[in-house]
């Protein structure tokens, strides 16, 4: 059970690129969203030649679904949607391969964060900011994604594997430097949280999915108007799947 927005609103504040341009215009947040364009052949030759990484998402659309990442890796590339991957492509061949795929569709792209892995495996965050009673924002919940082996995408979707964060952060920092990183998290997700309402005063939750790099520098990869609690069921404690629904409840009380 997610947040309740009508149609209208949903549409109104679904689009990935609408948010990233609403964050990006804000220079305290700017530094943790990544590179972002418009796709089109010509603008993924040219984020290509300048990243090493990147990801080809659709304007719309949950669990993942649609995603494509792209490594560059000599004068060929690799591409990963799903579970197929094709290697050893010239870009030429890559473009149609891209195109085919996307169809119709408006897409976006977004510079690849080398995230940290688990076992092998790439997570990513997800923090939930929610309004309280006082209609101020609040950090209710954040807990961890480990993609499924094989997989470019952390959504639980697509066999993603829940964690505490202090579990999966543990291999590369001391407490001291998780508490700096979570402090972090909280003072951008409730900056952004403030900075989206402002723009579409509807919204009363956000799910935030955050990569972290080498340095533990968060990157904003997605925020989601509609965020899942059931995620929140598969931490051993759920205390904070209980503050998450509480919230909810307030919030549609108005």
């Amino acid at each position: 059970m997610t947040g309740i927005l009508t149609k209208k609103q949903y549409r109104a504040s679904s689009s990935k690129w609408r948010k990233t341009i609403l964050l990006r215009r804000k220079k305290s947040l700017r530094r943790f969203i990544p590179p972002t364009r418009l796709y089109s052949g010509k603008a993924l030759t040219a984020m290509l030649a300048q990243y090493r990484l990147v990801y080809v998402k659709p304007l719309r659309g949950s669990h993942g679904d649609g995603i494509m990442r792209i490594e560059r890796i000599g004068s060929r590339y690799l591409l990963h949607h799903g579970t197929a991957i094709k290697r050893g492509l010239t870009l030429e061949k890559l473009l149609r391969v891209v195109r085919k795929r996307t169809g119709r569709r408006p897409y976006l792209m977004q510079r690849g964060i080398a995230m940290l892995r688990h076992r092998g495996r790439i997570f990513d965050l997800r923090v939930v900011a929610q309004l309280d009673r006082s209609r101020s924002w609040q950090i209710t919940g954040m807990l961890a994604r480990v993609a499924k082996q094989g997989r470019a995408v952390t959504n639980g979707a697509q066999g993603a594997s829940i964690h505490p964060v202090d579990s999966v952060l543990a291999a590369y920092a001391g407490s001291a430097s998780r508490a700096r990183t979570r402090a972090t998290l909280h003072r951008f997700c409730l900056s952004a949280a403030l900075e989206l309402r402002r723009n579409f005063p509807f919204l009363t939750e956000l799910g935030f999915d955050i990569a972290l790099d080498s340095k533990l520098h968060p990157w904003v990869l997605e925020v989601n108007v509609r965020p899942e609690a059931i995620p929140f069921t598969r931490l051993p404690d759920k205390t904070m799947y209980r503050r998450i629904l509480r919230y909810r409840r307030i919030n549609r009380r108005g």
